[in-house]
């Protein structure tokens, strides 16, 4: 009882958010077809659960996959074997509720986040409502069990790291330990979080917030714990934990095994290892709504303002500020740097969103000291405008919310679905399929083939009974209807187009029939 008496009105209204969330989430997880890395994803979880029960320990040893953090996959494998799921429909969709569900916690952690951070509870709902009310991040919140996990994993670790370094009990030191693990064990940069974990507990004590004889013992308690459940989520690492850590960063950092792929971008081809250096940027600045970037933008220029001028910020609010700038700033810089191989857009760094939004949250802490009150209620307005638009947006494009392109892009670029690429992950083929078995009229089987493995993924994935009304042709010639998501431009000869599914009058999945 004494935790509700201290609840206030946003709070309700978060939980409320997050409540609604968790229904629609319930109804709409199905709507989502299977992406690109489904399969191989579990096949990565399928070796380590082999590896740990030592059922056959070289399917990992000699993937090209071992060093993808397989922390989640593990607890995906679990579930599926838990509830003995055989049937390909089934699997996928526990997989994506999973995400679901994982997702529904980072709303909640990323509220108590930011309500601490600002000592308001006002701001942690506008914190937890702009990470929610992004499309792209919000459609993928239920089948991308890569990005989103690892960016999940990282909220989670800035939360308990905010408590942690504020008093490092021994419980709080386990939790924290757990989350940063999580996030190394889902993506390798995770080990940053511990790096920082480090430095903000030396600048506590620098600080005399803490002090040098307990927060040594804290430190070496929580190394040992880090590496303890890192080697308990990762299982590649009882092998040699450092050489292995070494190995997946080096083949994390460069991924060369996509190098050849090719990349749609402002009109033109390019392969995965020679796309230009401002990809990310301009994916970013294309598909986030446009006042969240002007906010980060304003945010940014107010943090470093105030340091110039040495003016003060908050006590523990100054780090954390510094550490988002980093969480941004870092894999953009990197990447434009060193030209490492990028694809899909943005999704491998989708990591830096919530501290991209945690300084958009900072520059509207700023508002009230605003001496002009109608700059005041203009600032506001617009951001109020701004997420009714992303919600109204969401509404309108479900399922296909992974599609987004804000307003400027959608003028600037337009079509935009000749000059960038659409459904990356090709899980558009759900509502591809789903309009063949509704309006095809012919007699016996419908014979299709697909541009690309996503299709045979998403076919694979309907229900039985639907899957027995198609057959699989061996050749092109042979085939009624030929399904693409335009992933590599090409369409058959001799066809025409039976329908498009489009999307703020993007195409995104083209069906032809052979002719």
């Amino acid at each position: 009882m004494k935790l509700f008496r201290s609840l206030t009105f946003p709070d309700y209204v978060a939980g409320c958010i997050i409540g609604l969330y968790f229904v629609i989430g319930l109804l709409a997880t199905g709507h989502y077809g299977v992406n690109w890395d489904d399969p191989y994803q579990r096949l990565n979880g399928s070796n380590n659960w082999e590896f740990i029960t030592n059922t056959n320990r070289d399917n990992l040893i000699n993937s090209l996959d071992r060093y993808h953090g397989p922390a989640f996959e593990i607890l995906l494998i679990m579930v599926e074997k838990g509830m003995g799921l055989t049937d390909p429909h089934d699997i996928y969709l526990s997989r994506h509720y999973m995400v679901f569900l994982f997702f529904t916690s980072v709303l909640i952690a990323f509220f108590l986040f930011c309500r601490k951070l600002f000592d308001n509870s006002w701001l942690g709902l506008l914190g937890m409502a702009m990470l929610l009310l992004c499309p792209r991040i919000y459609a993928e919140s239920f089948y991308n069990p890569k990005d989103i996990v690892f960016m999940g994993a990282m909220v989670w670790s800035m939360y308990t790291l905010l408590v942690f370094a504020e008093s490092p009990t021994l419980l709080r030191t386990i939790f924290h330990a757990f989350t940063c693990a999580l996030a190394v064990d889902v993506r390798v940069i995770g080990i940053l979080t511990a790096v920082i974990s480090l430095l903000l507990l030396r600048y506590y004590v620098y600080q005399k917030r803490l002090s040098i004889k307990d927060v040594w013992p804290v430190s070496i308690f929580y190394v040992i714990l880090l590496f303890a459940f890192m080697v308990l989520m990762w299982p590649i690492l009882r092998l040699d934990v450092l050489e292995q850590l070494w190995l997946a960063y080096k083949q994390m950092s460069n991924y060369s095994l996509f190098e050849n792929g090719i990349n749609i971008y402002m009109g033109q081809q390019f392969t995965a290892g020679h796309t230009p250096w401002h990809y990310h940027w301009v994916w970013i600045l294309i598909t986030m709504p446009e006042f969240y970037t002007l906010l980060f933008v304003a945010g940014t220029v107010a943090f470093f303002t105030k340091l110039y001028h040495r003016s003060p910020i908050g006590g523990i609010t100054a780090p954390f500020l510094l550490i988002s700038l980093f969480f941004v700033f870092f894999p953009l810089l990197f990447r434009t740097l060193t030209l490492s191989t990028v694809y899909d857009g943005w999704r491998h760094i989708y990591f830096i969103y919530p501290f991209f939004v945690v300084l958009a949250v900072y520059a509207v802490s700023l508002v009230p000291y605003i001496r002009s009150s109608v700059i005041q209620f203009t600032v506001l307005g617009l951001l109020l405008i701004s997420m009714c638009d992303s919600l109204i947006s969401m509404i309108g494009m479900h399922p296909y919310e992974y599609a987004y392109f804000n307003h400027t892009a959608r003028s600037i670029f337009a079509p935009i679905d000749q000059k960038f690429e659409m459904d990356l992950w090709g899980v558009s083929y759900k509502q591809g399929l789903e309009y063949l078995l509704d309006h095809h009229t012919g007699a016996g089987k419908i014979r299709i083939i697909f541009a690309n493995e996503p299709g045979l993924s998403n076919y694979q994935s309907l229900p039985p009974a639907q899957r027995e009304r198609f057959e699989l042709a061996n050749d092109i010639s042979a085939t009624q209807y030929y399904l693409t998501n335009y992933r590599t431009n090409i369409v058959p000869p001799q066809q025409y187009l039976y329908h498009s599914i489009k999307t703020q009058g993007n195409v995104l999945m083209g069906i032809y029939k052979m002719q």
